[in-house]
């Protein structure tokens, strides 16, 4: 026994050794790096639903499937939405043709109007002549020769219709004018209804869209509950979905750090 103690004791110090360089290595290695024993990962998650009501005609995903961005995860028969979008779409076409046609009645109005002012403007010359011969021939008629009062009389009767005929002529022209003001009105009421039209149209076009349900980016359907045949009502959850994205969180030494880990 007393022969084995060196080698006892050289083994004890080789292994007192090596348990120093471990213990050394390790120390370094620590103390370079943040280390913790509490730590969890968590990653955001959120419901997915969709915008528009109507029954599900296909899910064609699956529990705990990853999906990428684009992917179908539930289509909403959209029969009813297209019927919708075809009445908003021919509305839309009937606003524009009813412009169409009151820009055509603007332009047969304006032609009316330039028919009208020339009228305007014959009576007015016609007006003139007549104020000059009623003058001239009452002139004469101060003179006593024979026929002069007789055509005195018939020229001061034609002045008075020609007054006359100017202003049915004017108040002709102001009615033409006035329709075309009207015409005007209804275009302006017709380009209002256009754009609620418009807007009817968009939005029907916007709800067909929303009848098929797509992930907006890759992740992972968790807790699926959509089935065929279901009727999935607007907001109504289909399914939970977990983005790529987690966060590992972790304590270090009561300093509290995030991290995010693509």
């Amino acid at each position: 026994m007393l022969r084995r103690r060196p080698q006892a004791v050289v083994g004890g110090l080789i292994l007192l050794f090596v348990a120093l360089r471990v213990g050394y290595l390790y120390w370094d290695y620590a103390s370079h790096f943040e280390w913790t024993d509490y730590a969890f990962i968590a990653a955001p998650q959120f419901a997915i639903a969709p915008k528009v009501s109507g029954y599900l005609i296909a899910v064609p995903v699956t529990d705990n499937e990853y999906v990428v961005a684009g992917q179908v995860i539930a289509r909403i028969d959209d029969r009813d939405y297209r019927n919708t979008l075809a009445g908003a779409q021919a509305q839309v076409a009937a606003e524009r043709a009813n412009i169409e046609n009151i820009d055509a009645h603007v332009v047969v109005q304006q032609a009316q109007i330039r028919a009208n002012q020339a009228q305007v403007d014959q009576a007015q010359a016609a007006l003139v002549f007549a104020q000059q011969q009623a003058k001239r021939y009452q002139e004469l008629a101060v003179t006593a020769i024979a026929g002069t009062v007789q055509d005195s009389q018939r020229y001061t009767s034609g002045l008075r219709q020609q007054h006359a005929a100017v202003e049915s002529a004017q108040a002709t022209l102001a009615l033409a004018q006035r329709q075309i003001e009207a015409l005007k009105a209804q275009r302006d009421s017709a380009v209002a209804n256009l754009g609620l039209r418009t807007a009817q149209r968009d939005q029907a076009q916007l709800d067909l869209s929303h009848t098929i349900v797509t992930a907006d980016q890759p992740g992972r359907v968790v807790q699926l509950s959509a089935a065929v045949g279901e009727f999935a009502q607007a907001g109504t959850n289909l399914s939970i979905f977990v983005p790529d994205d987690i966060w590992v969180w972790a304590n270090f030494k009561e300093t509290q750090l995030d991290f995010m880990r693509p």
